[in-house]
């Protein structure tokens, strides 16, 4: 059983195949073909009872509302594949992590 760590949100394995540069290793992220702008917004906690799939899934609520997904993310791919996009999760930050973060 996985330990559900909150404030963590770090998968390695998600970033194995990526590309860092800088002091401060920050990843590069490959410029999209296309930019696609939102025509709505779902929260992750209510996307189920969302019937536009034309939104975007949002993170920007409490932690605790999307914390599984940072643990258990494959479980949620076939479920998030249905809207048009993703905002990436943002956890909370505190003051005295690394700078990079």
């Amino acid at each position: 059983m996985k330990k559900n760590i909150i404030d963590d949100g770090f998968r390695a394995d998600l970033v194995e195949t990526a590309l860092f540069g800088g002091i401060m290793e920050i990843p590069h992220i490959k410029r999209p073909d296309k930019i696609i702008i939102p025509k709505g917004i779902v929260p992750f906690s209510i996307r189920s009872k969302s019937i536009d799939y034309e939104d975007f899934v949002g993170f920007y609520e409490y932690d605790r509302k999307f914390s599984d997904v940072l643990l258990a993310t494959d479980d949620y791919v076939d479920d998030l594949k249905k809207f048009k996009g993703i905002i990436s999760p943002d956890c909370s930050l505190y003051r005295d992590m690394p700078l990079c973060l």
